[in-house]
């Protein structure tokens, strides 16, 4: 199996539709609800956030110094493989910025 092929697994189509509809589900909510107050949350988000980005430049970094040329990854580089997945991990954990500022119930970040 081509290693390109395994992010083809990674289907990120049902968690934008789900991503979609809580958010045009969360304006007749927050009439219902107040605010929350969410500091610790995203405390660890952000941390979580930070933690991932650098960890995604270390190994990607490590995956193309190790590499022979840049389109070494098409021969299996398993560090740059890496790095690619948890980049994507990151930017389904960073969808989680919106949901809080909809529970927080701010127009803007």
């Amino acid at each position: 199996m081509d290693s390109l092929h395994m992010f083809g697994a990674l289907n990120s189509f049902p968690l934008f539709v789900a991503y979609i509809a809580m958010a045009a589900a969360t304006r007749p909510i927050t009439r219902l609800i107040g605010p929350y107050e969410l500091r610790l949350p995203l405390i660890v988000h952000n941390t979580v956030c930070c933690i991932l980005s650098a960890t995604v430049f270390v190994i990607g970094g490590v995956g193309l110094a190790l590499s022979d040329d840049i389109l070494s990854i098409q021969q299996g580089n398993s560090y740059i493989l890496l790095s690619l997945f948890i980049y994507w991990v990151s930017k389904n954990v960073e969808l989680l910025d919106t949901v809080f500022m909809l529970l927080r119930h701010r127009k803007r970040q």
